[in-house]
Formats: C-alpha cells, structure tokens, sequence
C-alpha cells in the first residue's frame, strides 16, 4: 500500500531464469515464479516506486529498522564530510547500533570535527537513526561501479561499540 516499505518483487519474460551453477541462490531469489530482489521500496498514491535500500544492508537497531542510505545523505549534508558509509555493529541492548565511517575533508579531522558531525546528526535525525559512533576512515572501500563494500566494512568493525 502506499507510504508502507516492502520488498520489491517482480515477475515477467524479462525476469532471469537462476543463476548459472548456483541453485540455491536461484531458490532463494525466484519464489513461486517471482523475483525477490532484495530491494525494499514504498510506493506512492500516483504508483511511482522509491527504493529505501537493500534488506541485507538495513541496520536493526531497538526495534527500529534503518536505511544505511538515509543516515549517509544527512551526514554528507556536512560541510566536512567527504564521503560516508553506515554499518550497524553488534550491541547486546539494542541488537545494532549505527557506526558512521567518515572520510573528512583534508585538514579538518579533530575530537570537536567529530562532535559537530555527530551534532548535526542529531538535529537532522530522529534519535534512533543518530550514529551512536563516528570513525575517521581514509577510503571508503568501493566496487568496480561504485558501490559501498559493506559487508567488508562490518567485518572490519564487527567489534562493539563505544557509545558517544
């Protein structure tokens, strides 16, 4: 229905047929004839779709579920932030918390830098989008089109995290 956020499923003659030699992926993607895209999406009351990001990449955290990709334009609205990535860390209480991997402009990297980031987090976000973390990084690692590597990202920062 309009305005609820749902995986994004499809079906047609241009819909693919599996993936060469690997059946459970086929399985675990086309359901009944349908293509599960991983996609979640809303849609509005004229039927124009908007994508909100990947299941997978969503972070759960204390019963909300959070769009790495809404947390990331609000950072880089920030006069000193390069580029950004968002991954959720494990943590006991709330399931996930948000961490805020940040590439800072040349020079400007120091403790206020960071609480200012975190600062305009919380005036721009609802309280349980707000990074609960903000680490300085010097790349974003990215694949050959571009797209953030976030599963290297969580692997790399599995570890809990302090809270700001």
């Amino acid at each position: 229905r309009p305005g609820e956020t749902g995986e994004l499923i499809a079906q047609g003659e241009n819909v693919m047929m599996g993936y060469l030699g690997d059946p459970d992926g086929t399985s675990e993607a086309l359901k009944n004839g349908w293509l599960h895209t991983g996609d979640l999406a809303t849609v509005d009351e004229e039927g124009f779709i908007f994508i909100k990001g990947r299941a997978k990449e969503f972070i759960k955290t204390g019963g909300y579920r959070v769009s790495p990709q809404e947390v990331e334009e609000v950072l880089l609205q920030h006069p000193v932030v390069s580029e950004c990535a968002v991954v959720g860390t494990p943590d006991e209480l709330l399931g996930e918390r948000i961490l805020a991997l940040v590439v800072f402009r040349e020079g400007v990297v120091s403790g206020k830098t960071i609480e200012s980031v975190i600062d305009h987090a919380r005036s721009n976000l609802p309280p349980y989008m707000v990074p609960g973390a903000v680490e300085p990084i010097e790349a974003i690692p990215k694949t050959e089109s571009g797209k953030i590597r976030r599963t290297e990202l969580r692997r790399r920062f599995a570890q809990p995290l302090k809270t700001t």
